[in-house]
């Protein structure tokens, strides 16, 4: 995959855009520091404070940062594979709202919301496709930098030991029964070896060239620009999870929930961690480990406006 390093310019722009925004001095703010003309071409007032996602697609950084991953994803992947809408939905028919699902982003916690306010609840599985044009839909997202070490965690401490049940053997047996240009080769690294980032890095380019077994379920690792790829718009609002206590019953309230019956938080739902999922969660996060994940979660940075760590300006010493 071809380096995404991002600019220090990049950078004073995410900082400064700060995505929530209680008027229009952020949104100002960041449009004074596009080229002339740009902000009112992109929407980018528009999509800095309805968080819609066909607007947030539009801004200037993530459209070009969107086409970047996408031309590396080709190199990996079929072309209809990079520019995939298929996702996890949950449905109230009869409320006319949908939340599509971030893994590793509070998506627990609101699946648990959709059903004890909204429901009954009908999960689908397809296309964005299948939703009527009336319907309200949501996520929320997360800092790219915690939902990787999160979602790596989840995949290596939980499914993939769920999926062979903890034998050596079985993992071995399955691993091998896999053709070779889809046979991971992450899980064949010692989790001690540089304190786990070798294993960590191996795990992103299996990720990035396709070589996650379905059964560990690495969607949990996908990136969430995603949801962009061809427009957004059928995204309604994009909260983040950093700005929840702001955009939980902000999302409410634009999906026309009467007020007496927004909620403040979504439940609370955590569950215990194994051994595995803590050892995997806690990957030295070296320079080297920083620029990699700037590199597959480049769109993630760039279009929900999370400032990328140091180690991926231009001109960090390498």
């Amino acid at each position: 995959m071809a380096a995404a390093t991002l600019s220090a310019a990049a950078l004073a722009v995410a900082a400064a855009e700060q995505w929530r925004t209680d008027g229009v001095r952020d949104a100002t703010l960041y449009a004074a520091m596009l080229p002339s003309g740009d902000a009112e071409r992109h929407g980018v007032y528009a999509g800095l404070q309805s968080k819609h996602g066909g607007l947030v697609s539009q801004m200037p950084g993530c459209r070009e940062s969107l086409a970047r991953t996408r031309k590396q994803c080709e190199a990996y992947w079929p072309p209809g594979r990079c520019t995939n809408t298929t996702w996890q939905i949950f449905w109230s028919q009869h409320a006319k709202i949908a939340y599509v699902k971030t893994a590793k982003a509070g998506s627990v916690s609101i699946k648990d919301y959709m059903h004890k306010h909204l429901g009954p609840i009908t999960k689908l599985t397809d296309t964005m496709a299948a939703l009527p044009a009336d319907v309200f839909t949501f996520t929320f997202v997360r800092d790219p930098v915690e939902r990787a070490f999160a979602a790596y965690a989840e995949v290596d401490g939980i499914h993939r030991v769920r999926a062979t049940g903890g034998d050596f053997k079985v993992e071995h047996d399955f691993v091998w029964s896999q053709a070779p240009d889809v046979r991971p080769r992450y899980s064949r690294v010692d989790r001690a070896l540089a304190g786990g980032e070798t294993r960590f890095l191996a795990y992103l380019d299996d990720l990035v060239e396709g070589r996650l077994p379905i059964e560990w379920e690495p969607s949990h690792s996908r990136p969430v620009a995603d949801h962009l790829r061809g427009g957004g718009s059928h995204l309604s609002f994009i909260g983040r999870l950093e700005d929840l206590k702001w955009d939980w019953p902000e999302w409410q309230r634009q999906a026309g929930i009467p007020a007496k019956r927004i909620t403040a938080m979504p439940p609370e739902d955590h569950f215990a961690k194994n051994a595995e999922y803590l050892q995997a969660e806690s990957v030295p996060r070296t320079d080297k480990v920083m620029r990699r994940v700037c590199q597959v979660y480049a769109a993630d940075f760039e279009c929900y406006g999370y400032p990328p760590p140091a180690a991926c300006l231009v001109g960090a010493r390498r």
